[in-house]
């Protein structure tokens, strides 16, 4: 694969990520909302709030911001360019430096061929 078309695979991954990141945070900020509406309701409602309900909303609240990461996670990866020697695809965080060095972030391996773009006298 030559390096445009890696870097216009890669650049088309993040511009999907980016569009399903704005249109998933919409439900997953109306349920963090609605659950942080109801915490705010149960403190006001009783004289002494229970502990153990207020933890529990809290680690439902991180347990779904964890879940839409991961789904993000995973769904950038689904349309990543990958390596021809490991497999495995670019990461959200590490595509842009990999396609500068030339280098997969897993094992190193040259991702294009570099020759390619070297500039030869006629």
């Amino acid at each position: 694969m030559e390096r445009s078309d890696f870097s216009l695979q890669a650049r088309t991954a993040h511009a999907r990520f980016k569009r399903a990141f704005m249109l998933s945070s919409i439900p997953v900020n109306i349920v963090l909302v609605s659950a942080l509406i109801g915490m705010i309701a149960y403190v006001k409602t009783r004289p002494s709030p229970n502990l153990v309900v207020l933890a529990s909303i809290s680690l439902f609240e991180t347990i779904v911001v964890l879940i839409w990461f991961l789904w993000l996670r995973a769904f950038f990866a689904r349309f990543a360019p990958g390596c021809n020697a490991c497999g495995k695809s670019l990461s959200l965080l590490t595509w842009r430096t990999a396609i500068a060095a030339n280098k997969c972030p897993n094992c190193k391996h040259c991702l294009f061929d570099a020759q390619l773009f070297v500039q030869r006298d006629r």
